[in-house]
């Protein structure tokens, strides 16, 4: 039997916050994630290979048109999947980045809409 090695401690560039974490964590998810990423690819090169087959079965074989459209959209589906997959680190960081920004300056805002709110109040209240 062949060996597969999966790589683990993938490192996908993100700056994980550890602060109030047990010593070790950060680290161990980090293995657990591209332990998961590597198991979710070898599945997607699987349901790559079983939707080409029908695709093929279809198109040249007995199975009609029904299999050859069942196959087409599988493989569609798959390289989707794996572009979203293969992509999850960069969409993480941005929206990382995107979301800490929006929430700086919410909180940059937040004395100002204080004294708004604070001002107003009394008005719509009289």
């Amino acid at each position: 039997m062949r060996n597969i090695n999966i790589a683990t401690a993938y490192d996908p560039g993100l700056i994980p916050s550890d602060s109030g974490l047990p010593p070790g964590l950060v680290d161990w998810l980090r293995e657990l994630g591209s332990g998961v990423m590597g198991a979710v690819f070898v599945v997607l090169g699987i349901a790559l290979v079983v939707g080409v087959a029908m695709w093929a079965v279809g198109k040249w074989g007995s199975g009609g048109a029904r299999m050859q459209t069942v196959g087409g959209v599988g493989v569609i589906v798959v390289l989707v999947a794996a572009f979203l997959v293969g992509s999850a680190s960069a969409l993480v960081k941005w929206a990382g980045e995107t979301g800490g920004e929006t929430i700086g300056q919410a909180i940059d805002l937040l004395p100002e809409i204080g004294e708004t709110v604070a001002s107003v109040l009394p008005a719509i209240i009289a």
